[in-house]
């Protein structure tokens, strides 16, 4: 009987874990060692041997083959707002893509989700996030289909004030 409560605890604590937080906490590793680099070295973050990138204002492309997974972190932008365009350009994978933050603290902060459905549909997903400032951003992604794959375009851009 004791088990059987036990077991139905963990459960439920399991259950109550947020799963899109679980997407950002290899981003999050990530973004914390590339800060911490950052703020012993006092260099800039290209100069860096942590595998990020670097998307700011330009265009990334890529392929998530069969239940893959891909982690972008970002450079901290110095403006408030972040337009994130996350575009599926070919395949037929069901894919979930999670952004979340990395504030000066070192605290996450879930942003926003989106799935693109089964399918040979091109389709675009735009996300708005304010009040990045100094934050990194992490992308997740991670295909949900077995066999199919997703090709996507990843554009950023960055409005507001810098000071």
């Amino acid at each position: 009987m004791k088990k059987l409560q036990l077991l139905t605890i963990l459960t439920v604590l399991l259950l109550a874990v947020p799963i899109h937080g679980q997407n950002c906490i290899k981003g999050a590793k990530l973004a914390r060692q590339l800060k911490a680099y950052y703020e012993q070295n006092n260099q800039s973050l290209n100069n860096t041997k942590i595998p990020y990138m670097r998307i700011e204002g330009v265009n990334k492309t890529g392929t998530l083959y069969g239940q893959g997974t891909k982690t972008i972190i970002t450079d901290p932008p110095k403006k408030y707002t972040c337009y994130i365009t996350i575009q599926k350009t070919d395949g037929r994978a069901k894919t979930k893509v999670v952004v979340c933050s990395l504030n000066k603290n070192g605290t996450t902060r879930f942003r926003r989700e989106h799935t693109f459905p089964n399918g040979n549909n091109t389709l675009s997903k735009r996300f708005k996030i304010a009040g990045t400032k100094d934050e990194i951003i992490i992308i997740s992604m991670k295909n949900l289909s077995v066999g199919n794959k997703f090709k996507y375009r990843i554009e950023t851009e960055y409005w507001g004030n810098s000071n």
